[in-house]
């Protein structure tokens, strides 16, 4: 498996970027050297590590971070999950990791399996569409294998070129909603001043929410309610219309999403489930970029939805992305059987560091790095940690 960069890649590129950004000097820090500049950062991706929270090999300072997860504008951090999106704003140096200060979490959809493809791997909730990959973590079901129609899910994904398709990176099985409800969260596809359509399902928008800001087409919101699947419709209780974090210029910006088109001057279209963005040419040395390739950059936006790109990495068909995540042990039953942090997890084929298999046991920390199995994360390197 490889790696999304070297360590040494990272430092170089930080070094870069933190020469590139506004001169926003202030003096000497008692050294006699000039302090590197602090400069404003938007983030979208998977996260791939729990405390720290990262995606790729892009840890982020999550201290101060203000959390909204779904529709709790107060989540805070303790019940982020590997698979999960996430999109932020921050400050960095382009040297410390960045520091988040408001982040949005949201699922796609929580409602009932409506079909299962299992030799094509994918599955359908309402009106959409997700694939599985080797990479896709799924928690309370091993695999797709064993997904069934009626299953309840909550799925965290990245969209796709077709519309209302999407690559699910998380899948948890949870319970049914009691009363029947269903959320669902894509942008507008349509809007008027009685409602709008949302991944080809119409809304009403409640006199409740009159009072909200009209919901634009190409904006995103989050709506619970009853779904009625033959009319195509919900009948909303809630509807929450999601932040958004459009870069300002001169911001850096650090993406993950699905390549929807290349154009001849070699910049490519990047879809995130914000929005779409242009890249413009594409850094010399990346690997080939068609449509439909998953990609990770960092680089600087020229406007809300143009990035110059400074570094592009391309996560090929069949590499395995590597998580992280340390923290303590819960539901020991066995090295195949237990949670870190509430991740499933299976140690039997790790490399333990720090002590032995029988010191593991509920309530101790440890720091694990893995790659997605059936139902778990399949743990390859594990250190028991003091």
């Amino acid at each position: 498996m490889t790696e999304f960069r070297s360590c040494a890649t990272l430092v170089a590129l930080a070094v870069a970027l933190a020469g590139c950004g506004p001169d926003t000097k202030t003096g000497s820090n008692g050294t006699g050297i000039t302090p590197p500049a602090i400069e404003p950062t938007v983030v979208a991706g998977t996260l791939t590590g729990a405390d720290p929270l990262a995606t790729a090999n892009l840890t982020y300072d999550a201290a101060v971070v203000s959390v909204r997860q779904d529709a709790n504008a107060g989540a805070g951090t303790a019940n982020l999950r590997l698979g999960m999106f996430l999109e932020a704003t921050g400050s960095t140096t382009g040297v410390a990791p960045t520091r988040l200060s408001e982040a949005s979490i949201q699922s796609a959809v929580r409602g009932p399996v409506t079909a299962v493809d299992i030799p094509g791997g994918r599955f359908t909730v309402a009106s959409l569409l997700f694939d599985v990959d080797n990479n896709t973590l799924f928690d309370g079901i091993a695999g797709i294998g064993r997904l069934s129609v009626g299953d309840t899910v909550e799925v965290f994904a990245l969209p796709v070129i077709e519309a209302r398709a999407m690559l699910a990176t998380r899948v948890t099985k949870v319970a049914a909603s009691p009363d029947g409800r269903f959320t669902i969260a894509a942008r507008i596809e349509q809007s008027s001043a009685i409602g709008f359509v949302l991944a080809g399902l119409s809304v009403a928008a409640p006199v409740s929410v009159s009072a909200s800001p009209v919901a634009l087409a190409g904006s995103r919101a989050r709506v619970t309610g009853k779904l009625n699947a033959a009319a195509s419709a919900i009948s909303p209780d809630h509807i929450d219309l999601l932040p958004e974090y459009p870069p300002a210029t001169g911001t850096r910006t650090e993406f993950e999403g699905i390549v929807i088109g290349v154009d001849n001057a070699g910049g490519f279209r990047l879809r995130t489930p914000a929005r779409d963005f242009t890249v413009t040419a594409i850094p010399a040395g990346t690997p080939l970029i068609g449509a439909g390739t998953r990609v990770r950059l960092i680089g600087r936006a020229s406007s809300a939805d143009r990035i110059e790109p400074q570094f592009v990495g391309v996560i090929a068909p069949g590499e395995a992305i590597v998580y992280r995540v340390t923290g303590s042990v819960s539901e020991f039953a066995s090295l195949a059987s237990m949670r870190v942090r509430g991740e499933p997890v299976d140690l039997t084929t790790a490399v333990i560091t720090g002590g032995s298999p029988a010191d593991i046991a509920n309530g101790k920390r440890l720091s694990l790095s893995g790659t997605a199995g059936p139902g778990f994360l399949r743990v390859t390197e594990a250190a028991i940690l003091p």
